[in-house]
């Protein structure tokens, strides 16, 4: 049996790592916070873009950040998305949330 593009489509499975970068710093740190993607099928799960803010635990505690890069890693049926964010002042994250 083969399988069109649609269908091999729906059954990929996905994840998000999130790489903490400080401001300082070259690159990311080692520690990564593995979040799966889980939604029902035929329906997609936004990803955060390039500028973004989120909301993620990454030391114990909710806390913003701002998405630096994306980066998406493919396998036969599994998606990884990379994103390295860094810190986002409470001020820039009032000014975001402000309605």
């Amino acid at each position: 049996m083969q399988i069109t593009q649609p269908e091999a489509l729906l059954s990929m499975k996905y994840k998000i790592e999130f790489h903490y970068k400080p401001k300082n710093s070259p690159r990311p740190t080692d520690f990564v916070q593995d979040v799966p993607i889980e939604s029902d099928e035929g329906y997609s799960v936004p990803t955060p873009s390039v500028g973004d803010s989120v909301v993620i635990d990454l030391e114990g505690k909710a806390k913003a950040y701002k998405v630096l890069t994306r980066h998406f890693y493919y396998t036969r049926d599994f998606c990884t998305v990379n994103l390295a964010v860094t810190d986002l002042s409470p001020k820039e994250l009032a000014d975001r949330t402000k309605e």
